[in-house]
């Protein structure tokens, strides 16, 4: 089974990505299970596509993944229920989040019999502003301040990968913003299916 994690900054396009996967299964459905008082323990199940994804991507919500989940217990719960969930349907999981680049998590994936693959969303920083400035509905003299949090991220979120392919060994795809999330998800969808062993 794999486990699929979408790497990239505020406005890189997790969240939309994980909705374009949504659109191509075309019939989705929601799971929730209980986390030790945790919001947000819903689970969107794509059984066409053979993906579980960790999050709320049905209905419309500005935070549908695992940034909801603040700590690392209720990660690592949310994690060991999308792979029960994960097995019952023959899929793999999706995930996605700010709350998760680190390094921390690799050693989770492994322990669980779980093969990471890293997708990450290389996206220019003014883009990434622009799309924050439309999510939010402010103008952009209002978030100045995310400026520089959104370049920081993004950088973070290079070297982490750099990381994770160099010193780890870890399959990692980059996706640019040029991309439309449809052609996005066609391309997650295309590398499972290049190795598949659900």
């Amino acid at each position: 089974m794999r486990v699929v994690q979408v790497l990239g900054t505020n406005g890189a396009g997790k969240s939309t990505l994980l909705r374009a996967l949504v659109q191509r299964d075309g019939a989705p459905s929601l799971h929730h299970r209980d986390l030790l008082g945790a919001p947000g323990g819903l689970f969107t199940v794509l059984a066409r596509l053979h993906l579980v994804l960790v999050g709320d991507y049905v209905r419309a919500n500005n935070t549908p993944g695992a940034d909801r989940l603040r700590s690392k217990r209720h990660l690592l719960e949310a994690l060991d229920h999308a792979v029960e969930l994960a097995q019952a349907f023959e899929a793999h999981m999706v995930w996605e989040g700010i709350i998760l680049m680190t390094r921390q998590y690799l050693p989770e994936y492994l322990a669980r019999g779980l093969t990471p693959l890293y997708i990450v969303l290389d996206v220019l920083d003014e883009t990434a502003f622009e799309r924050l400035a439309l999510r939010s509905g402010r103008p952009r003299t209002e978030l100045k301040h995310q400026g520089g949090i959104v370049v920081a991220r993004a950088k973070s979120v290079r070297r982490l990968a750099e990381w994770l392919a160099i010193q780890r060994g870890a399959e990692v795809v980059w996706l640019t913003s040029a991309l439309s999330p449809e052609k996005m998800a066609q391309c997650v969808v295309e590398e499972l299916a290049a190795h598949d062993h659900v």
